[in-house]
């Protein structure tokens, strides 16, 4: 058996260093990890805090929203209620003055396949568009809407509304007419809708597109009754 193998002390010596400043470049690394790990999620942190967004109002004063992540992710009943009276009054009711900013303004709040599908049907836009000579101002007369369930915090969710009421439509300019003795025409509607839910951007402030929308008219009240009683069933 041969005897053990002994170092000379320069060479332990020299070991002893290399493990010394191994440790040593081990422990640099290990700190400068700790470190872009926490710069990491100081970012992350200050990435996912609210934005704060400064306007100015009519008279130059400033106006600071601090939130600006809410509106994205909370949706209030009262939020797409008025979503839905804005679009709808856009889309259903003539104004002779305005039709091609109302059909402007309808098409912009669709969802890019909705818009498409319409602007696509030439019959249904050039019979808005004669309307343009035909002197008219449509209005809602109670206006019910009413809203499915959905979750407000689900960004993906799509909301299901319908709406019904009676829709009136008058002289644009009354001319020979006395203030409230123009002639009018009424007619019920009910509407059904699907909206889908997008993020907030100036031509989606509400941050609510329509996916899908179906009306139906009818000469009284009567009928609407009706057709509100078949689609509750249904």
């Amino acid at each position: 058996m041969s005897p053990p193998v002994s170092l000379r002390p320069e060479f332990v010596e020299l070991e002893d260093f290399r493990r010394s400043v191994n440790r040593k470049i081990w422990f640099a690394v290990g700190g400068l990890v700790c470190v872009a790990l926490a710069a990491l999620g100081v970012a992350v942190i200050a990435l996912a805090r609210p934005i704060p967004v400064v306007v100015f109002d009519a008279n130059w004063q400033p106006v600071l929203f601090e939130d600006t992540v809410r509106p994205r992710v909370e949706m209030a009943n009262e939020r797409v209620d008025t979503f839905t009276r804005h679009f709808l009054s856009k889309f259903s009711l003539v104004d002779s003055m305005d039709v091609e900013e109302d059909l402007s303004e309808a098409t912009a709040m669709m969802t890019p396949r909705l818009r498409k599908i319409f602007l696509a049907d030439e019959e249904e836009i050039a019979r808005r568009r004669k309307t343009e000579d035909l002197n008219l101002k449509g209005r809602f007369e109670g206006l019910q809407v009413r809203l499915g369930d959905f979750d407000p915090g689900d960004v993906d969710a799509r909301i299901y509304a319908v709406a019904w009421g009676a829709v009136v439509v008058t002289p644009k300019i009354y001319n020979s007419w006395a203030e409230g003795e123009a002639p009018e025409h009424r007619q019920y509607y009910y509407a059904q809708i699907v909206l889908q839910r997008v993020p907030v951007s100036r031509a989606s402030i509400h941050g609510l597109q329509v996916h899908h929308v179906k009306t139906w008219w009818f000469d009284s009240a009567e009928d609407l009754e009706v057709h509100r009683l078949q689609e509750s069933e249904g």
